[in-house]
């Protein structure tokens, strides 16, 4: 069984690979590198990234990839059909994921739909797409709405076929950023078994009338930033 996986180079995302490598005979890694901080970011983005970056270390080991991974690098942003078509065994592999890559379209998107390919969304459907949505969900105070999801890739933003949702306890007792990529490692756990035990799929109904916020990167500011560190502080002092 062979599976191609479309993701990044943080540990997050080798953590992935490192769990589907356990489970598949054969893995193609295609990873996009980008840097973690952006040097146009603001101070506060810079430092909350920061934080993301040193939470992401605790929760996530460093790990050596395994013999069956054969790892493809790609500038963020630069992925491209042709140059992946000649990839040995891209085109007859069994399956296609996607987690945390660059936006996909053109025809490459177009033979992945083909493909079936699931997409890892870490928001809860259909509460919350776009970008950054658990920091959202934790900012809109819907801590039971932190968490995964498991769908079919699709051309607009978040918009496939549900296959699984993942949701978090809504008991918060560690930093907003802990419990955040906690429930990215646990989605990660759920979702490579699901993978292995369905090979049906079978989709979940969901209404698209509550979606809560399509969030975007011009959303992600200072001012949200300042407001998800003091809500932080009432939520924890409250816990404790």
């Amino acid at each position: 069984m062979k599976i191609v996986v479309f993701t990044s180079s943080f540990l997050r995302h080798r953590y992935l690979i490192d769990k589907i490598s356990k489970k598949f005979e054969n893995v193609i890694y295609i990873c996009e590198k980008k840097p973690y901080i952006r040097s146009k970011e603001t101070k506060n983005k810079k430092e909350y990234f920061r934080k993301v970056k040193i939470v992401e270390k605790k929760i996530f080991k460093k790990i050596k990839l395994k013999k069956n991974v054969k790892k493809i690098n790609f500038i963020y942003g630069s992925l491209n059909f042709k140059k992946l078509s000649k990839i040995n065994g891209f085109l007859k592999a069994n399956k296609f994921l996607v987690f945390g890559s660059s936006f996909i379209k053109g025809e490459l998107f177009s033979f992945l739909k083909r493909k079936k390919a699931i997409n890892i969304h870490m928001g809860v459907m259909p509460y919350y797409r776009g970008t950054d949505c658990n920091f959202w969900a934790i900012y809109d105070k819907n801590f039971d709405k932190v968490g995964a999801t498991l769908m079919l890739l699709s051309k607009k933003i978040d918009d496939g076929k549900v296959l699984s949702i993942f949701k978090m306890s809504k008991n918060i007792k560690n930093s907003f950023l802990n419990h955040s990529m906690k429930s990215c490692k646990l989605s990660i756990d759920s979702f490579v078994e699901f993978l292995i035990n369905n090979k049906r799929y079978s989709f979940q109904k969901t209404d698209k009338l509550n979606l809560i916020r399509l969030s975007k990167k011009k959303d992600f500011d200072d001012e949200s930033i300042k407001y998800f560190y003091k809500l932080e502080k009432k939520v924890i002092k409250k816990v404790k």
